[in-house]
């Protein structure tokens, strides 16, 4: 192999922008970076979700080895305290929110929920005039590409509920988490567990893995220096 390529294709598969490669050979530490401009591209928003397919290529000369593909939407998200800008901001624009929390969960199957039953919250969300979900452990992949489609924001919680997760497994769980979602344009917003829960030894692995660099909520009382044991709640 000796090239990565990237094309970046709209809902209907038409192509946006040209081509972007790079070399191998420019690999630092095994991780390349790829940047281009697409004035034309359209705006994720929840009025309007519209979403992109990035084309990934592993190539050796013209022979594709290798192909993977993702959907993202191009989009900003902002939380401003500043004169005259205060609030939420999506795409430049002040947004009300008005949110509900889910927790993934039926009397019959516990946490375990079909696509026909996410389809059921979703429709409620609608009838509720919801535009922002909360989610206490982190949403199955169906439930995210849904949100991303129907132009609903997420915010996603790392699971932890009382007590904080061990520095050991918590780096794991939330570097897994966050790659596993960082590329969802529903998703605005980390929160690092929930309650008392937050390990302060975690925040930065969000940031670290995250291109968006979205910000990650937590309250807690615990000095960063104090190192989180595990415990049998």
């Amino acid at each position: 192999a000796d090239t990565v390529a990237v094309q970046l294709y709209d809902a209907q598969g038409t192509a946006v922008g040209s081509e972007l490669t790079e070399p191998i050979s420019n690999a630092f530490g095994g991780v390349l970076n790829l940047s281009g401009s697409f004035p034309t591209a359209e705006l994720w928003s929840t009025e309007n979700p519209h979403l992109h397919t990035a084309r990934v290529e592993l190539r050796d000369g013209t022979t594709v080895l290798h192909r993977v593909e993702d959907r993202f939407g191009f989009r900003t998200f902002d939380i401003l305290n500043e004169p005259g800008q205060i609030g939420a901001y999506l795409n430049g624009k002040r947004i009300l929110i008005q949110g509900m929390n889910r927790h993934t969960f039926r009397p019959h199957s516990a946490r375990s929920i079909t696509p026909a039953e996410s389809e059921e919250d979703i429709a409620l969300m609608h009838e509720l005039n919801v535009n922002l979900v909360r989610s206490h452990v982190p949403a199955d992949p169906y439930f995210m590409d849904r949100l991303d489609e129907e132009g609903i924001l997420h915010i996603s919680e790392v699971t932890a509920w009382t007590n904080p997760l061990p520095t050991d497994i918590g780096t794991r769980l939330t570097r897994q988490h966050v790659w596993r979602d960082h590329n969802h344009p529903s998703n605005v917003l980390w929160i690092n567990g929930n309650h008392n829960a937050w390990n302060p030894d975690l925040e930065g692995i969000f940031y670290q893995y995250d291109l968006q660099d979205r910000r990650v909520l937590g309250v807690s009382t615990r000095r960063s220096s104090q190192p989180i044991q595990p415990t049998d709640g």
